[in-house]
């Protein structure tokens, strides 16, 4: 007897998809018909697609990212290297745009380059606290030692000597700095006086040594700027797609395929206006009958440092 195994949710969507178009469904395992051929091709692309164009809630992500040790050789001061699984990057310290204009108001403009961020913004992260709950996710900085030869020191920490900060690679116990540098033992120095964590664990915080040692942090660079981020990801999960995107994907879908499946070029422009006039704007007005979103980072840290003092830590 012959086991009949469910489809996937991916392929539920490409029947969809292809009932809009007037195509046969495709089954478990029929893999050679064309139908099932051209829905893989452009399934992935479809959905990507679709994410992009338009702020799903349920494709929404935000985290803290970390200054690039280069920048971009013009137009902006400072480089990020954005998630690899971001699709569209819609607001940065809730700034939603390129505008010069927004500089006025003391809000830095930005653009995106391939897998990169370029902008003037970023901030020095929060200050490092002893027995103090830090989130995964969250960076901080802490004020480096001051650099002593024939002293242990080990990965991850910092050290400053004559207005360097150097980020020690390799456990060693120190010879000169110029030497330690020439041995590979520290980074090359870089002016300032802070070192900047990444926190890899929630916890409550140690030591820095400790929490080095334990795997909580680790470092992230010298005088290392953060900006906070909100963007859109490759969501895959198809359950967690609502119903809107479901048929979304599908039309976007069916616009694709058609012409491949019928050669009908004019059923494809219908699709395409469909999904254009009607679908999309569907999902839209979903949206826009939702409250007005509270600032993405309007965290107390953010707004102690605006005033001089410095408040609780910040999550992702």
């Amino acid at each position: 007897m012959r086991c009949i195994m469910a489809l996937t949710g991916e392929q539920l969507i490409w029947n969809l998809a292809l009932g809009l178009i007037g195509e046969y469904e495709v089954t478990e395992g029929q893999t050679e018909l064309k139908q099932y051929r051209f829905c893989d091709r452009y399934y992935d692309q479809s959905r990507d697609l679709v994410l992009k164009s338009h702020p799903w809630n349920e494709a929404k992500n935000r985290v803290i990212i970390v200054q690039d040790a280069t920048g971009p050789l013009f137009g902006y001061s400072r480089q990020y290297t954005l998630p690899s699984d971001h699709l569209r990057v819609l607001a940065v310290n809730d700034c939603l745009g390129t505008d010069q204009r927004n500089s006025a108001d003391g809000v830095w403009p930005w653009e995106v380059e391939n897998d990169k961020l370029l902008s003037d913004a970023g901030e020095t992260p929060q200050t490092w606290t002893t027995n103090r709950q830090y989130l995964d996710g969250e960076f901080v900085s802490d004020t480096a030692v001051n650099w002593v030869t024939g002293t242990a020191y080990v990965v991850s920490q910092y050290v400053k000597d004559g207005g360097l900060v150097y980020q020690v690679l390799v456990a060693h116990t120190s010879d000169t700095i110029a030497n330690d540098v020439t041995a590979g033992n520290l980074q090359t120095g870089v002016q300032g006086s802070v070192g900047s964590y990444e926190v890899l664990v929630t916890h409550i915080s140690d030591t820095i040594l400790n929490d080095i040692a334990s795997g909580n942090i680790s470092a992230v660079g010298s005088e290392a700027n953060i900006v906070f981020i909100e963007y859109i990801y490759r969501l895959t999960d198809t359950t967690k797609f609502s119903e809107d995107l479901k048929d979304a994907i599908a039309q976007k879908l069916a616009s694709v395929v058609i012409t491949p499946l019928t050669n009908d070029t004019k059923g494809k422009i219908d699709q395409i206006n469909i999904f254009e006039k009607l679908t999309m704007p569907k999902a839209r007005s979903v949206d826009s009958a939702e409250r007005t979103p509270r600032p993405l980072f309007n965290s107390e840290w953010i707004r102690s440092r605006s005033q001089g003092t410095w408040g609780s830590s910040v999550g992702r």
